[in-house]
């Protein structure tokens, strides 16, 4: 459950240490980690990670959802272009990720444009969840909502294609702040039949290179 909204506060060198250290802990490790990432993407624009997608779909909207499948695939961001291929491959091809899924239901945009929007791009009201012992150490838990007007997703069907909104958590290190993992839903669906919907889950590796 959600309990407090965090506010994304900046903090500005010119402020006293007093007024800073009256800010809630949760309030200046966000801040902290929100600099150090947007420092490190403009440092490090070429990076590599593994996404796993999670499909399924229902119906109608009184039906629970149905597991499809699930697809894995490597993502290169170069030069604020995102290359895909398959795990192990010895390239990334000029292809977009429609291409290298194939049938079914897909996205572009769910890597470095999910990470600009939720930490550079002040896109996101972010929500503090809580502690959680997670990837066998203690991290703590931030959940995130982003209006699809401002998301860098855009999800294709068979039938449709257009931009959603995202709803999520991301995960973070308790000693070093350090970014560990981010899972994403859509929340906007875009096909044209309400008895047919589909929901987009992805679970990256959002952990950036250290310098």
């Amino acid at each position: 459950m959600k309990r407090f909204v965090v506010a994304l506060c900046v903090l500005a060198s010119g402020w006293p240490a007093s007024t800073q250290s009256e800010l809630p802990p949760r309030v200046l490790q966000l801040a902290e980690l929100k600099r150090n990432i947007k420092t490190r993407m403009a440092r490090l624009p070429n990076y590599t990670c593994l996404e796993t997608i999670e499909r399924s779909r229902r119906k109608n909207e009184r039906q629970a959802f149905r597991y499809l499948d699930t697809v894995r695939v490597e993502v290169a961001t170069m030069k604020n272009r995102e290359l895909y291929a398959w795990p192990g491959a010895k390239e990334f091809g000029d292809r977009d990720i429609t291409e290298i899924i194939g049938a079914g239901t897909s996205a572009s945009g769910s890597y470095a444009e999910e990470i600009r929007s939720i930490f550079v791009n002040n896109a996101s009201t972010i929500t503090w969840h809580g502690e959680e012992q997670r990837l066998g150490r203690r991290t703590l838990r931030w959940d995130y909502r982003i209006p699809y007007y401002l998301s860098g997703w855009t999800v294709r069907t068979q039938s449709a294609s257009g931009r959603v909104s995202a709803t999520g958590a991301f995960w973070v290190d308790a000693e070093s702040l350090d970014l560990l993992r981010i899972e994403t839903n859509t929340s906007r669906p875009i096909s044209p039949s309400p008895r047919l919907r589909t929901r987009w889950i992805t679970r990256a590796c959002a952990s950036l290179p250290r310098t």
